[in-house]
């Protein structure tokens, strides 16, 4: 009978182990899942010549970031008027870096900001420049 103690004891520290890697290997796999990357929208101060200006912004993704939309827009201090031609809009996917750059727009005798607002795999962000004077 103490061999059969043994053997029993035996095969069962092996169904343990397996059950510890298996129980390992998948809580590794759900980590990797949830540390998957991100992607943050920088606004920058609009550039304005002549009384024309445009909003500038960039979004900046780490490794493994889902693809992504984007809003970017000049807008006045206070929230109006909004400059819809002064905007741009897409989905170029995740990348390191990128640009993004909207059309010029009469801004005269208004203070504009810039607005960048990305939806990230489902999560929105956003941030808002400093003002200047067009």
């Amino acid at each position: 009978m103490p061999v059969r103690i043994k053997l029993l004891g035996f095969s069962s520290f092996v169904a343990l182990a397996v059950g510890v890697s298996v129980m390992l290997i998948g809580t590794s796999s759900a980590l990797g899942h949830s540390l998957a990357g991100t992607c943050t929208p920088i606004a920058t101060t609009p550039s304005i010549s002549s009384h024309l200006g445009h909003a500038n912004g960039e979004v900046t993704c780490t490794a493994g970031a889902p693809g992504y939309t984007y809003d970017n827009n000049m807008v006045a201090a206070g929230g109006s008027p909004s400059w819809p031609y002064s905007n741009t809009v897409g989905a170029p996917g995740p990348s390191d870096l990128t640009l993004l750059h909207a059309a010029n727009a009469n801004c005269n005798g208004y203070s504009v900001h810039t607005f960048v607002y990305i939806n990230v795999g489902g999560a929105g962000k956003s941030d808002t420049s400093g003002s200047i004077s067009c």
